[in-house]
């Protein structure tokens, strides 16, 4: 097409500014992409830091509320209700079902059952309060990652002992092979071994969790036919609300996602995330501010030449089609060159290690961000030549000429 040859001839009969524009566009590019890398690595970095040692959905049972049995006025203060049992426990049934039902949802990594309750380690005078959580010996690893941690011992619940903390351990000074009563708060007694000790990422947060086969913990927490709730693992722990959603409306049980349970990271994140996207935008503005100033500024330059152009009978249509394609190629080169040097660069950033070998900087490459600026950078520049090509094409040739 002429007009596409004259627009590239027209870029390099001013290569200095053609290549300041192309390295002005790439550095935008560039930020953009490092921004775009350090918000999805920083919100990768705290949601794996909160939801990787719980539940991404849980399923409980339903709130139950007192319910008047004697009609009184609306308006009236006092009514009488039916008092709630402090002895009968909520419990999710039809177990079997509903972990069929949450395991065929394609989000779901998957599902175990837990038994959760609250007891204490007796060994002579000391004793301790714990959580247990009684799951099935498969399932260990589903939540939290114990044998990953594990110091001592060995992560089988199926022989029915316990797995506790290193701190704990150290609290009342138990070891693999140690024996110590259980007693839980549903009056449940039991003489436990200890089978294994992990240890958490922080000193003291190891201090009350033990897990606990859940044959066992059903005998004593008072569950011979049910569990406490049903725990979902995500591939994408975002996906949590809107499986959390599609699972409430069909189930008659109280079901969470875990940002339910952590609203101040979910406002962290989307602040953060919306704080960048800012950045962004304006960084891509003023780069097509850049190529917007630059053409017009090429329109005053090139006024014989075009004057020239029109005399010759080329349309108005031409003029203009020429400065947008001189846009176009300029957001062209431009993506191109930042979309290189951007991944080099966000690579280069993701691989630097501090001291004690952690990663520095919480970098995670987003593919979405490079279509993104792909197409933002040449279509913004081919739009930001709009008005150097109107302003060019209006030139009259007889102004210009004569």
């Amino acid at each position: 097409m002429f007009a596409l040859k004259v627009a590239w001839r027209y870029l390099l009969s001013t290569r200095l500014q053609t290549g300041l524009l192309v390295v002005g566009g790439a550095l935008g590019v560039v930020i953009f992409l490092v921004l775009a890398a350090l918000a999805k690595g920083l919100a990768v970095t705290l949601t794996d830091a909160v939801s990787g040692s719980i539940p991404h959905v849980t399923i409980e049972p339903p709130q139950v509320r007192a319910r008047p049995f004697v009609d009184a006025p609306a308006d009236s203060v006092v009514q009488a209700a039916t008092p709630l049992s402090s002895t009968v426990r909520a419990q999710i049934r039809n177990v079997p079902a509903l972990l069929s039902l949450a395991r065929a949802q394609p989000e779901v990594k998957g599902a175990t059952a837990r038994v959760l309750g609250s007891a204490f380690l007796v060994r002579g005078e000391s004793r301790a309060a714990i959580t247990v959580q009684g799951l099935e010996t498969t399932d260990l690893d589903l939540i939290a990652p114990v044998t990953k941690k594990l110091v001592a011992g060995e992560a089988d619940l199926s022989r029915g002992g316990l797995i506790i903390g290193q701190t704990l351990a150290k609290d009342l000074e138990l070891r693999v092979g140690s024996t110590i009563l259980l007693r839980t708060d549903r009056g449940g007694e039991r003489l436990t071994r200890v089978d294994g000790i992990y240890k958490a990422d922080e000193e003291g947060q190891d201090r009350g969790n033990a897990y606990l086969v859940i044959s066992v913990a059903r005998a004593l927490f008072d569950l011979p036919g049910g569990v406490d709730e049903i725990s979902l693992k995500l591939h994408d722990a975002n996906a949590a609300p809107a499986v959390a959603r599609r699972l409430r409306g069909a189930l008659a049980l109280r079901v969470t996602a875990w940002q339910e349970r952590n609203p101040l990271l979910a406002a962290i994140i989307l602040s953060q995330t919306t704080q960048t996207n800012i950045i962004q935008a304006f960084t891509l503005l003023t780069v097509l501010v850049g190529v917007a100033s630059a053409l017009l500024l090429s329109t005053y330059r090139r006024r014989g030449e075009i004057g020239v152009m029109r005399s010759f009978g080329l349309s108005r249509g031409f003029v203009a089609t020429v400065f947008v394609f001189q846009g176009t190629i300029l957001g062209v080169l431009s993506s191109a060159l930042g979309v290189t040097g951007g991944w080099f660069l966000t690579n280069w950033l993701g691989s630097i290690k501090t001291n004690t070998g952690d990663l520095l900087l919480p970098i995670s490459q987003d593919g979405a961000a490079y279509a993104i600026v792909v197409v933002a950078t040449i279509t913004g520049s081919a739009v930001a030549a709009v008005i150097p090509a109107r302003s060019a094409s209006s030139i009259d040739p007889l102004e210009v000429v004569g």
